[in-house]
């Protein structure tokens, strides 16, 4: 919306999106990952999208563990 009186003037733009492909994604804008698929690989992934990122070991996720602390009275 535009004025610079009291009446309304609307405008409308036209907006061009191209997005920009990659290299390591053998040229396509964007690649897939599933953590459903069993091929799935966390680090392989974080070196692909990342450019040779080392994913450490404590990035990884553990499963969680719980704790019971009983205290006497």
């Amino acid at each position: 919306m535009q004025t610079d009186t009291n009446q309304s003037q609307y405008a409308d733009d036209t907006l061009t999106f191209t997005a920009l492909t990659c290299d390591s994604f053998g040229g396509a804008a964007y690649k897939l990952y599933s953590d459903l698929d069993s091929n799935f690989d966390k680090a392989h992934m974080y070196s692909e999208v990342f450019g040779g990122y080392v994913l450490s070991p404590s990035s990884t996720p553990t499963t969680p563990t719980s704790t019971t602390t009983t205290t006497g009275h």
